[in-house]
């Protein structure tokens, strides 16, 4: 393990999740003194952490519940927070609308708050592609945001929380929004995921619509952007950056790469599937904020990532460590 040029305590929400373990991982990997707040019911004690348990602090709360937040953050005493948690869309399935606002918008204004009269060095809010609405190709920081979802009507509302507080307080907020994150340890419900097993075990796949476009980017990009934000929370105070690959990759290109990665033919069932609402107008990301701003740029191609995928897929049938 390397030690970090400055040990930090670092909080995490949502970091028992897909996103949010790989960003533990990592900044345990980079010796920080790591909390993260948990749910009761949070993957049965944290499984996706197991290999980490051991150097992390789990803190078990309830994100709607104010005092509860109140007294993570006191227990934690974080310089840096990285805030995940949410009630979102999930491959395809949404919380009532109700949970969306509790969670998304009175969970994060509590944590924002606690956080505010502690005096954090960095705040980093994960936001979503969402908040920007429906849209056809390329999307900036600053085009207008016209969501029609809870999901990103609620994330919205966190974010210009956060931008008011950055305004009025100078608190250090900002905010990532990530477009179709891919990775290890995704929910396999997930089309990513569903597409490379369905590859290997040689099942029929339903799907929508070929034409239907998703910004892919890997999750280890992901992680790698949000660090950086952190460390320069202070000049980039609420500021929002995108987080994706800037390619829009149809479900035929999807489909025709997970293919040619595995050497296997997939039995897609086009139309087949329902044509969710969010689906046909599918923003992509500009991601020239960040690349100005940090130096950041999204590195693994799609080939990377579904070869990833295969092989770490492999290495779980065998019994090895796919890490």
């Amino acid at each position: 393990m390397n030690a970090p040029d400055v040990q930090r305590r670092v909080l995490v929400t949502g970091g028992t999740g897909f996103v949010g373990s790989h960003l533990v991982r990592r900044l345990v990997g980079e010796g920080h003194a790591v909390s993260v707040l948990a749910r009761a019911d949070d993957d049965a004690s944290c499984a996706r952490l197991a290999d980490v348990r051991d150097a992390v602090t789990i803190h078990v709360a309830d994100l709607r519940e104010p005092t509860q937040v109140a007294r993570v953050v006191a227990d934690a005493e974080p310089h840096q927070v990285f805030h995940l948690a949410a009630a979102a869309m999930h491959a395809g399935r949404a919380p009532a609308s109700l949970e969306q606002v509790a969670t998304n918008v009175l969970g994060s204004v509590a944590l924002m708050d606690e956080c505010r009269t502690l005096g954090v060095d960095a705040f980093v809010l994960v936001g979503d592609a969402f908040e920007y609405g429906p849209g056809d190709g390329s999307v900036a920081e600053d085009d207008p945001c016209r969501p029609i979802s809870a999901d990103g009507i609620t994330k919205l509302a966190a974010t210009l929380y956060g931008q008011s507080l950055a305004r009025a307080h100078q608190m250090p907020v900002a905010t990532v929004r990530p477009f179709s994150v891919v990775g290890p340890d995704d929910d396999p419900r997930r089309l990513v995921p569903r597409l490379v097993e369905t590859a290997r075990a040689g099942a029929p796949l339903l799907l929508s619509d070929r034409r239907i476009v998703r910004d892919l980017v890997w999750v280890d990009d992901v992680t790698e952007l949000l660090i950086r934000v952190a460390g320069a929370a202070g000049a980039l105070r609420g500021r929002v950056l995108n987080c994706g690959s800037g390619r829009a990759t149809t479900l035929a290109e999807l489909v025709a790469t997970t293919e040619r990665v595995t050497g296997s033919t997939i039995d897609a069932r086009w139309g087949e599937f329902p044509v969710a609402e969010h689906d046909l107008h599918h923003p992509v990301a500009d991601v020239t904020a960040a690349a100005r701003a940090l130096g950041w740029h999204p590195v693994t191609t799609l080939e990377e990532m579904l070869t990833h995928l295969w092989r770490a897929g492999a290495d779980q049938e065998s019994g090895r460590s796919p890490r």
